[in-house]
């Protein structure tokens, strides 16, 4: 007898519902795995992420809402969880603590790893993992200073320097990103994949949410020996890896 599919929580941290519709299409089915989709609440998430407060707030607001829910009690059936918001998100750190204390007093036999990913730090990883010296593609230009911190704090100075080759922005604002010709924002992305590649990355990272699904664009317009790595996959793919592992 087949065991049941696994469930895995794509959480949208902002409250634009546009965002999320937008990626459910882009995700393939994955055999053993159900995924299932959550926006932050309209009025208390913002509806878009584009600093530390913003971020701070989403977090709170979602945090407070998949409790009240019940997305975070074990009777929810979910095994994993991917944050999509492309940052050091702040509630990526509150699941994991919320799940390390829950384990602490579980009944035997319950999980000991509840695994909560983070879309960047995902990416990332995939990025290094394939040897590849990588550069980051996003949207508004605020976002270059905080995902240079970002990748300092998640890899130190040393391999900072050595593998990583910047932030590059379009100026777009994610909302703007769906609001705007397909093809402008396309060519705003090439633009910086080619500074990008221009400077020595080997991979490129979309690093907004929103920017997902334009991946065959970029390496079109980049050429086949460049890795082009679209960082909700990538999130969803390394969960999937530790759901499926039984930590």
């Amino acid at each position: 007898m087949a065991s049941a599919p696994r469930k895995i929580l794509f959480i949208n941290p902002n409250s634009s519902e546009s965002i999320t519709a937008n990626l459910v299409p882009l995700i393939p089915p994955a055999p053993g795995f159900d995924l299932e989709f959550y926006t932050g609440p309209a009025g208390a998430a913002p509806a878009q992420i584009d600093s530390l407060t913003t971020g701070i707030q989403s977090a709170a607001a979602c945090y407070s809402d998949l409790c009240a829910r019940g997305k975070l009690d074990p009777a929810a059936g979910i095994s994993g969880y991917v944050v999509g918001c492309y940052s050091d998100h702040q509630l990526v750190g509150m699941l994991r603590e919320h799940f390390a204390a829950a384990a602490a007093v579980a009944a035997p036999g319950a999980p000991a790893v509840v695994p909560v990913v983070g879309i960047f730090q995902a990416s990332v990883v995939q990025a290094l993992a394939l040897g590849r010296r990588f550069a980051i593609l996003t949207t508004a230009r605020a976002w270059e200073e905080m995902l240079d911190a970002a990748v300092y704090n998640f890899l130190g100075a040393a391999t900072r320097d050595h593998a990583y080759v910047g932030t590059y922005s379009t100026g777009l604002g994610v909302l703007e990103i769906h609001a705007l010709d397909h093809d402008e924002v396309v060519a705003r992305l090439v633009a910086c994949a080619e500074r990008a590649v221009a400077r020595g990355a080997t991979a490129l990272v979309l690093g907004c949410a929103g920017l997902s699904g334009l991946d065959t664009a970029i390496k079109q317009a980049v050429g086949r020996h460049i890795v082009v790595i679209d960082s909700v996959v990538a999130g969803i793919e390394v969960a999937k890896g530790l759901v499926a592992s039984d930590f």
